[in-house]
């Protein structure tokens, strides 16, 4: 087994460098092929598991990944069923589209804001683009210059700090704001936060609820943020991708965007529960989303016409809101009650401090013997458990487990973690 995995990395390494022999390649691809996110190397063990499953001992559980697995509502399937057999309508949808989101779907997802989440939002206001990594990634190019830097509330989404570095072209400084405080406590200290910011600060990111750590931040922490921001006139983003997720009542800043500086990044991915389709959108001051527009129109020219057709579709059929809030409600109890008892049960576990998740599809927890890489490893070599080590959001000794790729597999889940309380008490000595 342990040959297997090294085999695997090592096939990794020679073909990145048979590739650097033979091309020319910029530094950003350098780094990025030498500095490879645990996620896509924690990806190479589950193709090989998949392809070759007689190698391992016991069967993979993966409870890494944030894609759920549930399927997305039967309405949209439906639309996009009718969208299919329209032959009029498929040959227009197969066309290109306007590098903002098409008016109708904008105009649709305005309603969508308002009777779903209560938000007042102005079409000139919202861009779609290709998920909300892809509208991450324009809002960067449009805002930063080399030599700026941005600040990212850590632990924090793994991602955020490779699309910086790539977009920027490693120019760029990423400072961390630890929410996080050495006991293990959700602890958003925001002296500790504005001490951090200088004249070169462009953006503070975010997210709530947290990816890994499930937290969601109260009306009165976001207020003392965002009036930080709005002092030194920096952007606030904050990445709304699991608000949909929220086990208890859902702040205001949910439901409102105060201020020029804010920024809220949504995604339909997580709500819709379609992350292949690669479809979000931002809401932005109008002269903002006007320069991402302007940066979109040279990275992706538009996003995917056919899923923008689909949605629309479901957005017009009559009733359609009141089934949204229908399917929202089902899938919230049934996060909500597979996220409060996997953190019960690993809470159960010795030696490990989960933190309480209020929202999102993760438990984020501490573990005292271990770094975050040698834990997950260790895991996957000896009980073959994928998690996601914590040091690559930003925290070391801590790590993600995600239920969502298991919420209609209750027995894998369970299964997940005695294997986890069983490789803990193996590894006492350690």
């Amino acid at each position: 087994m342990v040959k297997m995995i090294h085999l695997i990395f090592i096939s990794v390494s020679i073909k990145y460098l048979m590739i650097t022999m033979n091309l020319k390649l910029s530094r950003v691809s350098k780094y990025a092929l030498t500095n490879p996110s645990s996620i896509r190397e924690i990806m190479n063990i589950i193709t090989d598991y998949k392809l070759h499953p007689e190698k391992y001992p016991k069967k993979l559980i993966y409870l890494a990944g944030g894609w759920p697995q549930d399927p997305p509502p039967e309405f949209l399937r439906d639309a996009l069923l009718e969208l299919a057999s329209d032959k009029k309508l498929f040959v227009k949808s197969s066309r290109y589209g306007a590098t903002r989101g098409q008016p109708n779907l904008i105009s649709k997802i305005v309603e969508y804001e308002k009777k779903i989440y209560g938000k007042k939002v102005q079409p000139e206001e919202l861009l779609v683009g290709l998920g909300s990594t892809d509208l991450t990634s324009a809002f960067f190019k449009a805002v930063l210059n080399p030599g700026d830097n941005v600040i990212i509330a850590t632990p924090g989404y793994l991602n955020y700090k490779r699309q910086i570095e790539i977009e920027l072209e490693l120019e760029c400084c990423i400072k961390k704001w630890q929410i996080i405080d050495e006991n293990g406590n959700f602890d958003p200290d925001v002296d500790k936060l504005e001490s951090t910011i200088d004249d070169k600060t462009k953006a503070i990111i975010l997210s709530s609820p947290g990816n890994p750590d499930g937290q969601v931040l109260n009306n009165r922490q976001y207020e003392k943020i965002l009036k930080v921001a709005e002092e030194h006139q920096i952007f606030l983003v904050i990445d709304l991708a699991y608000r949909a997720f929220i086990y208890e009542e859902a702040p205001q800043y949910v439901k409102k965007r105060k201020n020029p500086y804010e920024v809220h990044l949504c995604s339909f991915s997580k709500e819709f529960r379609v992350p292949g389709w690669r479809i979000g959108y931002i809401v932005a001051n109008k002269n903002l989303i006007e320069a991402i527009e302007t940066i979109e129109q040279a990275r992706t020219l538009t996003p995917s016409r056919i899923v923008q057709e689909a949605i629309t579709l479901m957005f017009q059929k009559q009733g359609i809101y009141n089934r949204l809030k229908q399917f929202h409600e089902r899938s919230l109890e049934k996060y909500r009650e597979i996220g409060l008892k996997t953190y019960e049960m690993l809470k159960s576990i010795e030696g490990l401090q989960p933190l309480r998740p209020f929202g999102g599809f993760y438990v984020f927890f501490k573990h005292k013997k271990w770094k975050s890489r040698e834990f997950c490893n260790e895991l996957l070599l000896k009980e073959q458990v994928a998690l996601v080590p914590g040091i690559d959001f930003g925290l070391e000794g801590w790590t993600r487990l995600s239920f969502a790729p298991v919420i209609e597999d209750l027995e894998s889940l369970e299964e997940g973690i005695r294997r986890i309380s069983n490789f803990i008490k193996s590894n006492k000595h350690l």
